[in-house]
């Protein structure tokens, strides 16, 4: 028990290690570790110290004598915030317009150093308030209010830095302030029109800090004086964006990460893995490959006198009413179950102008309907259902002659799937929000009667208009006129909503604002065309891929239909993105729903598996192992793999990791029951449109 207790008292307090060894005057027992008597955290001595000094580092402070260390392994990275991915790097200023977050400075040794002799450099130079003997240079800034409400308290980096060689002299290590904007330790501040830090004065102890804290004036004083850090016209400069990133990440670096906000965190990336992979259970509903559970389904109840073969039938025809069981799938057979709600799928892919973002250059629009995959089969690699999908491809007239060359390659001219259009940029928004009412471009053709018409496909044509010249007289499907929930398809689609909205689409205004403008291609009587579109979700192919390979990281498009097998050309035309987008999500949830089921192969495999995240399965886990998927068996080998290529000091890291997608993917039951009762994805989670919730299923 001694040990486990001291362990367990390492843990705690290993945010702030110094605790461990304050005198409380409770523990008297000589077995105490004591700095007065050499030892050092990890009962080292202090030559051990010494010596792991020479290799120590700060974070991601790229020490090439250590190079093995990674920066993943070292810390959480707080990231900044998503708004059109706004990044900012350090080494455009010099180090005296720098400054360093006086809390994530006071903290380094305790919290970002990780190294045995991390306590050697807290014993020198920051216990005991030897930190705030040097004298330091105090500023302040305000963050924008929704980052923090209280000021953020900095130091110079130069400052910094001293102490920093006066670290590596004494212990002859060569640590460095790490440059890494996610870290937040070092923020670079330029003349750009944004906030700068406000001296505040000169400190010799803590006490002194702490006085001239409550000396800051409020943000609204702050602004009188000319510092506009709390100016609402600030939101409106262009360099906004970055300050917030900046701030963001600063404000980030000063939070204490105890043991209880690590659990936190880990139970949230856990419920984030398993709400991406009921998503993908939900998209195969839609197709028709997986049931839909009924919502008054309960397990079945069996007393004394139920036979064993009453009890197989009856869980069997609960598995198979759930989903549970699903029925071997067969790409040349139609789906074998109903298109649960019948939504239209409608993807969208933007390109703008590499050196001026906002100027929006192509709009690309495809759709699949599964009202037209009744009684068709898949075939291979979804070959037949991809056909029916209809593609459009929108040019702003007043910006074709833009093709960027410069970080990307485009080619605006070379639409694979019918015939480009060229629109005014005042009638873009309302083109666009008219491919989401009825018919749901029912008068473009598929690509089957783009192949079957004779028509090259590759075409450097294009039209005015589009309709007229589309075939906007052949006979439309009654169900094509009728008002269908939209799943909105991107990959990564938080861009392309975006852009839709800078374009003056109102397809994500709240239901209060401006409505859609009537459909020309319908009756003006026809309530539909007034009628504001029902999203039952976004479904982002870069995450329905991640679940499918249960890998952390996204993938680029072009790497994502590398894999899949789609033949793809003339990547970052915007029609033809948004086309193979659309095929890469039909190939995710056929090839997800293939790899479910089981083969002999499969099962034999099983009795000899071994599973690496420990022992593994027990109760409902080890019937799973039992009835294990070739999905499932793969899995298990790719774990094997991935734990045994990593490095010695990576493998509880991929092993977490791992486990994270074990409990996500339904291995480890226990937890999964807690969370998931909805085997086929439960409802969709509609579209979050500035932390408000767009529209939500019913």
């Amino acid at each position: 028990m001694g040990s486990n207790r001291k362990e367990r008292l390492k843990l705690l307090f290993e945010d702030d290690p110094s605790l461990l060894y304050a005198d409380t005057g409770l523990n008297k027992s000589t077995n105490t570790p004591s700095r007065s008597e050499g030892k050092l955290k990890g009962d080292i001595t202090e030559e051990q110290a010494r010596e792991a000094l020479k290799t120590a580092t700060i974070i991601s402070g790229r020490d090439p004598k250590n190079t093995q260390l990674r920066e993943e392994e070292n810390i959480d990275h707080p990231k900044p915030p998503h708004d059109g991915d706004v990044d900012f790097e350090v080494p455009d200023a010099p180090l005296a317009a720098c400054f360093c977050p006086v809390l994530a400075i006071t903290r380094l040794p305790y919290k970002y150093i990780r190294n045995q002799g991390s306590d050697l450099i807290a014993k020198q130079f920051f216990d005991g308030g030897k930190i705030w003997a040097r004298g330091w240079d105090l500023y302040y800034i305000y963050p924008p209010e929704d980052i923090s409400t209280r000021p953020l308290l900095l130091m110079s980096a130069v400052q910094v830095q001293s102490l920093i060689d006066d670290i590596n002299e004494h212990f002859h290590c060569s640590l460095s302030i790490p440059i890494d904007r996610r870290l937040g330790l070092i923020l670079p501040f330029v003349k750009d029109g944004t906030p700068e830090p406000v001296f505040l004065g000169q400190c010799t102890s803590k006490e002194t800090k702490d006085e001239l804290e409550l000396t800051i004036p409020s943000p609204w004083d702050d602004t009188e004086q000319g510092n506009p850090s709390a100016d609402e016209n600030l939101q409106n400069h262009p360099k906004f964006n970055l300050f917030r990133a900046k701030m963001q990440a600063g404000v980030e670096a000063t939070k204490r990460r105890t043991k209880a906000d690590k659990a936190s965190r880990k139970l949230a990336q856990i419920r984030r893995q398993v709400d991406a992979s009921r998503s993908l259970k939900r998209a195969q509903r839609y197709l028709g490959l997986r049931p839909r559970r009924p919502r008054d389904l309960h397990l079945p109840v069996f007393d004394m006198n139920t036979t064993s073969e009453e009890i197989e039938k009856a869980e069997m025809e609960y598995g198979l009413a759930c989903g549970t069981i699903l029925p071997p799938f067969d790409l040349d057979r139609p789906a074998p179950f109903p298109f649960a709600g019948e939504p239209i799928f409608i993807c969208v892919d933007i390109e703008a102008n590499e050196r001026f973002h906002d100027d929006i250059t192509e709009i690309g629009i495809s759709v699949l309907d599964p009202l037209d995959l009744i009684g068709l089969a898949p075939g291979k690699d979804g070959e037949n259902w991809i056909s029916q999908i209809r593609s459009r491809h929108l040019r702003i007239q007043e910006r074709s002659h833009v093709v960027n060359r410069t970080y990307l390659t485009g080619c605006p001219d070379k639409f694979g799937f019918g015939k480009s259009e060229f629109v005014p940029l005042k009638m873009a928004a309302q083109t666009v929000d008219e491919c989401f009412q009825p018919p749901y471009l029912a008068q473009f053709p598929t690509a089957a009667e783009i192949a079957t018409d004779g028509t090259e496909q590759q075409s450097d044509d294009v039209t005015h208009g589009g309709l007229s010249l589309m075939g906007v007289d052949k006979e439309i499907p009654e169900y094509k006129m009728r008002t269908r929930s939209i799943v909105f398809v991107g990959h990564d689609t938080r861009p392309d909503i975006r852009y839709l909205r800078l374009l003056g689409s109102t397809l994500f205004d709240t239901p209060t604002e401006t409505p859609l403008p009537t459909n020309p291609s319908v009756e003006p009587d026809n309530p539909c065309a007034m009628q504001r579109p029902k999203f039952l979700e976004a479904l982002d192919t870069g995450t329905l891929f991640r679940i499918l390979k249960r890998q952390n990281n996204s993938s680029a498009l072009g790497y994502v239909l590398y894999d899949l097998g789609i033949n793809s050309r003339n990547l970052h035309n915007a029609g033809n993105d948004a086309r193979y987008t659309l095929e890469a999500m039909v190939r995710i949830i056929l090839l997800s729903r293939l790899l479910l089921d089981a083969g002999p192969k499969a099962i034999e495999r099983t009795k000899t598996i071994s599973w690496p995240l420990g022992p593994p399965c027990t109760g409902a886990a080890e019937q799973a192992v039992k009835l294990a998927s070739t999905h499932d068996l793969a899995w298990m080998a790719e774990v094997e793999r991935r734990i045994a290529d990593s490095p010695d000091d990576s493998k509880d890291r991929i092993r977490e990791e791992c486990t994270v997608w074990a409990i996500a993917t339904g291995w480890l039951n226990d937890f999964w029951e807690a969370v998931d009762d909805d085997t086929d994805g439960g409802r969709g989670k509609g579209i979050q449109v500035d932390g408000v919730k767009h529209k939500e299923a019913r």
